[in-house]
């Protein structure tokens, strides 16, 4: 007489997303091929032939698809005799809910001012349908990150944390809700630290060397601009010389940076660069009102002269400085939009001193009337800065 039956106990692991391969067992007593088809409310059912390991025990693996983690299930088994037998069982579809790592990706950012390296691990997981899993990362020096739990696969999440220099770490992420789930490990290898991150002095050399650059590269660059103008070199006969001598100063102090401040600085050169562009054509507004030496060369109107600082403005403070700079590169230093508006606020303050300097050196190329508006602009922005910092502040995002 044949006879089937189905084991009640049965394991589960996760398979492509959406699906979860059931692992069946049972006994028999019948010639025929043996087929176990598994289904659930909403879904196709899946059939899959089962192998007969011995004369009386029979497994399967079988892949269930649209079946969420804990929804009823129903597991048929049928012994293809003549005539063939059947039994079912109607369950729960219990899974391990173990996640899925799709990707790490370990970043090694800027040196703070403790001497140690900021690295941060964006994970991408994929969360079994159904489950609900808690993970925590261990960074492998006796220290952990938050706790997460997921009911769904989240986006990818970031996590930052300060390792100290000359040592190798193992990360892992730990399945606190299952600790059977075993997912592997990462190594990190963090290198001697600069001495921007280790000397005090140099510490605050590199934020004072930071200042300087900026301040001759911005008299350097709108120098630059009224020296095409020859109404402006006849007002100073030594505008070329003293445009080069800012030019000179502003690439060593570039060298110096470059060689000891650049662990230090997160995208060191797109910052300086977004940094000086945006303080050049913030200056740059001292030669819109009409009338100055740089007017008509090389800016023959004032809505052109006007044009020409606004697209510098951009290309400093939005393309390099925001897209460049804050977009591209706050997940591995790590940045919050409060550091992007800073540096900002930063500049702005660097372009009072660049318009004083290049009143001064303009001589009556320029006058207070040109000076005012150009400080008048620079505060006015200078508020707006600050309660851009204040609003993300308060909301949280710093």
């Amino acid at each position: 007489m044949c006879t089937i039956t189905i084991n009640p106990v049965f394991s589960t692991a996760p398979g492509a997303p959406g699906h979860t391969i059931v692992s069946l067992e049972g006994t028999y007593n019948c010639a025929g091929t043996i087929d176990v088809t598994i289904g659930c409310l909403g879904a196709a059912s899946q059939a899959t032939q089962a192998l007969k390991i011995n004369a009386t025990m029979w497994i399967v693996n079988v892949d269930v698809a649209n079946c969420p983690c804990g929804s009823p299930i129903t597991i048929t088994a049928t012994c293809n005799d003549t005539p063939p037998c059947t039994t079912t069982l109607n369950t729960v579809l219990l899974c391990s809910c173990c996640p899925t790592v799709n990707s790490t990706t370990v970043s090694q950012g800027v040196w703070n001012s403790s001497g140690q390296l900021l690295v941060t691990f964006v994970t991408n997981l994929t969360i079994p349908a159904g489950c609900s899993v808690t993970v925590q990362r261990f960074y492998g020096d006796g220290a952990a990150g938050a706790v997460h739990t997921f009911t769904s696969s989240p986006p990818p999440y970031q996590e930052t944390h300060a390792y100290n220099p000359q040592a190798n770490y193992s990360s892992q992420l730990v399945v606190l809700s299952n600790q059977a789930c075993t997912l592997p490990p990462i190594q990190i290898t963090v290198s001697s630290a600069p001495p921007c991150a280790t000397i005090p002095f140099w510490a605050t050399a590199c934020r004072t060397l930071q200042i300087l650059f900026l301040l001759s590269a911005a008299v350097a660059g709108v120098l630059a601009i009224a020296t095409t103008s020859l109404v402006c070199v006849g007002i100073n006969n030594a505008l070329p010389a003293i445009t080069g001598g800012f030019t000179i100063a502003a690439m060593f102090f570039f060298f110096i940076l470059s060689a000891v401040c650049r662990g230090c600085i997160c995208a060191f050169f797109w910052k300086l660069i977004g940094q000086m562009l945006f303080i050049i054509g913030m200056v740059a507004l001292m030669f819109v009102l009409p009338a100055n030496c740089t007017q008509p060369l090389p800016f023959p109107t004032p809505n052109l002269a006007l044009g020409a600082a606004m697209l510098l403005i951009a290309a400093g403070g939005a393309a390099v400085l925001y897209v460049i700079w804050y977009q591209n590169y706050k997940p591995q230093c790590p940045l919050t939009i409060c550091d992007y508006w800073q540096v900002i606020k930063e500049s702005l303050l660097t372009a009072v001193f660049v318009a004083l300097t290049v009143f001064f050196i303009l001589g009556t190329g320029v006058t207070l009337t040109h000076l005012g508006f150009d400080l008048l602009v620079i505060i006015l922005l200078v508020f707006f800065t600050n309660q851009q910092i204040q609003a993300n502040q308060n909301a949280g995002k710093c």
